[in-house]
């Protein structure tokens, strides 16, 4: 990746990390695509319990008002800011707290149960991960979580 881009990328990412902390959100990924001059900034935000569309909207206003006061690229970009998504997986311990209380499919490399498991996100303790099912409570070294993926409930 180009220096300019990565060192833009951080620039993006710490304005936006002081916009969320007022959102009760955290930041998952930044991205920065620039073509013909054109910036296109992709920011990725997530939250306990989701983030809704008025959230992501009141975090690109505030992201865009920063950028315009530093004139940044002369105002030639375009922001988008959002929500992972469902079909996002879950890696790290940050991804799974923020999905507690919500049915996932978990992926691990545990000797002492089958793999995928599948319950609710009871906690995230001393390392594990606490999931429920209807059968059996299952605790997890998040070291040997390969992914674990949201399961939509209809």
């Amino acid at each position: 990746m180009n220096i300019l881009i990565e060192k833009d990328i951080e620039h993006i990412r710490s304005l936006v990390d002081v916009i969320v902390e007022d959102s009760n959100a955290e930041i998952v990924d930044v991205h920065l695509f620039v073509k013909n001059n054109l910036s296109n900034i992709t920011v990725i935000i997530d939250a306990i319990g989701g983030i809704d569309i008025g959230t992501c909207a009141v975090i690109s206003k505030k992201l865009d008002m920063k950028l315009e006061e530093e004139q940044y690229r002369e105002g030639k970009y375009k922001i988008e800011v959002s929500s992972p998504g469902v079909d996002r997986p879950l890696t790290v311990e940050a991804d799974f707290r923020r999905k507690t209380g919500k049915t996932i499919t978990l992926w691990h490399n545990e000797e002492e149960y089958d793999s995928p498991v599948e319950g609710v996100i009871k906690a995230i303790e001393n390392g594990m991960l606490l999931i429920e099912n209807k059968k059996k409570a299952f605790n997890i070294d998040l070291d040997k979580i390969e992914r674990g993926k949201l399961k939509i409930l209809l």
